[in-house]
């Protein structure tokens, strides 16, 4: 239970009648959404599109991942609420500026970020996940909930990519060689 709300406990404990009650007060809907279409818990999914008041940004990036999962009958019932597919579209060339191998400063962890597919993807050893683009310089790991947003240098390269987390903005460095 530690470092859980209560939203998340009742998810992890399936406590349906605790999530309803916890969503009709005006809980945010968007964990337990995210995590029925990875999960593919179809009860649990048409509880929080029944009991949530899902914002059609929800809507669209609930529905960007039920078709990454390639979830049927949840693509089907999210575009049945209205949902839109989110995001911007960039060119391939407007992607290609972001990729590359990025070091966090002060760490020592190492990110990638590569064109597949016509969607930019982060990539570390073991793991990787398509970006949603928000806008030229945001991209949104929707399956997590989390926004990185790449920043350019003075000479119009982009030079780092930050990203939020519980310790505050963690910044990434491209590295010398990957300038772009």
């Amino acid at each position: 239970f530690y470092n859980m709300s209560p939203i998340s406990w009742a998810v992890s404990k399936k406590k349906m009648d605790l999530l309803a009650l916890l969503i009709e007060k005006g809980a945010n809907p968007e964990m337990p959404l995210m995590s029925s279409i990875q999960s593919n818990d179809k009860t649990l999914f048409d509880l929080v599109l029944e009991k949530g008041k899902a914002s059609p940004q929800l809507l669209g990036e609930a529905l960007y991942v039920a078709e990454i999962q390639k979830r049927e009958p949840m693509i089907a019932a999210l575009k049945a609420k209205g949902a839109k597919p989110p995001g911007v579209e960039l060119t391939e060339a407007e992607l290609n500026a972001y990729t590359g191998k990025f070091t966090e400063q002060g760490g020592d962890a190492s990110v990638s970020f590569v064109v597949k597919d016509g969607q930019l993807q982060f990539t570390q050893p073991g793991f990787s996940s398509k970006l949603l683009a928000l806008g030229e310089h945001r991209f949104k790991f929707v399956q997590q909930g989390v926004t990185v947003t790449f920043v350019r240098s003075e000479n119009g390269s982009i030079d780092k990519a930050t990203v939020p987390g519980r310790g505050g903005l963690t910044t990434f460095v491209r590295l010398k060689e990957e300038s772009k």
